[in-house]
């Protein structure tokens, strides 16, 4: 949740010059949350097993991509030149 506020902060500094990169960072982050959710509900064991089992597994790249595209819009939040 942390990272997702992070995101959303530094998103509203930057996105008229980096909204090609906030755009593609946004459907990847969905996609996989979408498809990490439908496997573990398509799964046969219970819900709550398969959570404890994978969480850390599951969740940590999207955190990881939250923080990443974060920390690349705060550097180049200075600069007049969008990232991509």
């Amino acid at each position: 949740i942390i990272s997702l506020f992070f995101f959303i902060l530094t998103c509203t500094f930057s996105f008229k010059k980096n909204r090609k990169l906030i755009i593609f960072t946004s459907l990847n982050f969905l996609i996989y949350f979408f498809l990490i959710i439908l496997g573990l509900l398509v799964s046969p064991h219970d819900l709550l097993v398969q959570l404890e089992a994978s969480f850390v597994r599951t969740f940590v790249p999207l955190i990881l991509l939250l923080c990443y595209s974060s920390l690349l819009l705060i550097k180049n939040i200075d600069k007049k030149e969008p990232l991509i």
